[in-house]
């Protein structure tokens, strides 16, 4: 089961559950936010640094291309190996 990138963004960016939230859930969230941290320092920097432009600071391919003074294919291949990477150093958490 792989967690949504819309959910995986939103954990990263605020972790703290809202005062409505299950306290089951909120454990959960935590948790998968230390998984997600651990994941992305466990990339190679390019690698971690493409996750973070494009889900955590939610920029555009073109726009982190540009960041990082690369051609917008070359950007989308390292963001894909980024992802699959993260993913497999997920999957044992998430099969719990």
């Amino acid at each position: 089961m792989t967690q949504p990138e819309g959910e995986v963004e939103q954990v990263l960016a605020d972790p703290s559950p809202s005062a409505e939230e299950a306290p089951e859930r909120a454990a959960l969230n935590k948790e998968l936010g230390e998984h997600l941290e651990a994941g992305l320092a466990a990339l190679p920097d390019d690698l971690r640094i493409a996750v973070t432009l494009r889900d955590v600071q939610g920029l555009s391919n073109l726009e982190a291309a540009e960041v990082l003074e690369t051609t917008v294919s070359a950007f989308k291949a390292r963001l894909h190996r980024a992802r699959v990477q993260l993913r497999s150093y997920l999957e044992p958490y998430m099969a719990t």
